[in-house]
């Protein structure tokens, strides 16, 4: 009876935020806009520089990517790279803006 009072609850929740996307669009991630805010910052204050983007997953590496291909601002000035090495047996992810 509670998991499906509690099933009913969270499928009104899933349609009011797929009918807020839609009328809205997605919000953006806070942390992505200081991120992209950053990076433009130190371009413009000098466009010869590189950064290093460290990241705990593989699968954040290819979502920065892919964020950085879509971000209009950051496409202009930007050629990611990955490159996914480990470290002392634990994963550690770089991502490499070139």
């Amino acid at each position: 009876m509670v998991d499906h009072s509690l099933f009913k609850i969270y499928q009104k929740v899933i349609k009011a935020l797929n009918e807020f996307v839609k009328s809205n669009g997605e919000p953006e991630n806070p942390k992505l806009i200081k991120l992209k805010n950053l990076i433009l910052q130190y371009y413009n204050a000098d466009e010869n520089s590189k950064g290093i983007l460290f990241s705990t997953t593989r699968e954040s590496t290819v979502a920065l990517e892919s964020w950085i291909q879509e971000c209009e601002e950051l496409k202009c000035i930007l050629t990611p790279k990955r490159l996914v090495g480990t470290a002392d047996g634990k994963n550690c992810k770089v991502f490499i803006l070139d």
